[in-house]
């Protein structure tokens, strides 16, 4: 039942369109490591995420992000949400990691990375200008996201 309840909390997030509100009581923050990027290269994503609230809240691990379950989304000038380059993730139902409890102030730190050339709209490959980047992370049975960090594609 806990896989069926993650795999619902991920699909949810999965679906997640740009403006919808993070998750109550779940403060997240992402930085990039740099501004611009060559598509061939990679951008570290990294998110700290913390419990504001007064009471423990049930989030992934850091280490449930990657390949198969992505720590943030990727939109182009035009809000069009960029597909992300995913593994075979079909054991992840199998094998979902297990949410721990993240205490009030506890903090979680979640790296992941975009590879431009890796990536995709509307089946096309990624082509040169301004990305916004946003974290997410999968708390409760929702998701809760950052604000939006630019990065260049030359």
């Amino acid at each position: 039942m806990r896989n069926l309840r993650l795999i619902g909390a991920i699909l949810v997030a999965a679906c997640s369109s740009p403006g919808e509100p993070s998750f109550p009581g779940i403060e997240l923050d992402v930085s990039l490591d740099r501004a611009s990027v060559q598509a061939s290269d990679s951008v570290r994503v990294l998110l700290t995420l913390r419990n504001v609230s007064p009471e423990t809240i049930q989030v992934l691990p850091a280490n449930a992000y990657g390949i198969c379950l992505r720590a943030f989304q990727v939109f182009d000038a035009s809000d069009r949400e960029v597909a992300l380059s995913q593994g075979l993730c079909a054991a992840l139902a199998i094998i979902a990691p297990a949410p721990i409890p993240l205490p009030p102030d506890g903090i979680i730190v979640i790296t992941d990375y975009w590879q431009p050339s890796s990536s995709t709209i509307n089946g096309n490959v990624v082509t040169p200008g301004a990305y916004m980047v946003r974290g997410r992370a999968i708390a409760g049975d929702g998701a809760a996201f950052s604000r939006r960090r630019t990065v260049i594609v030359e």
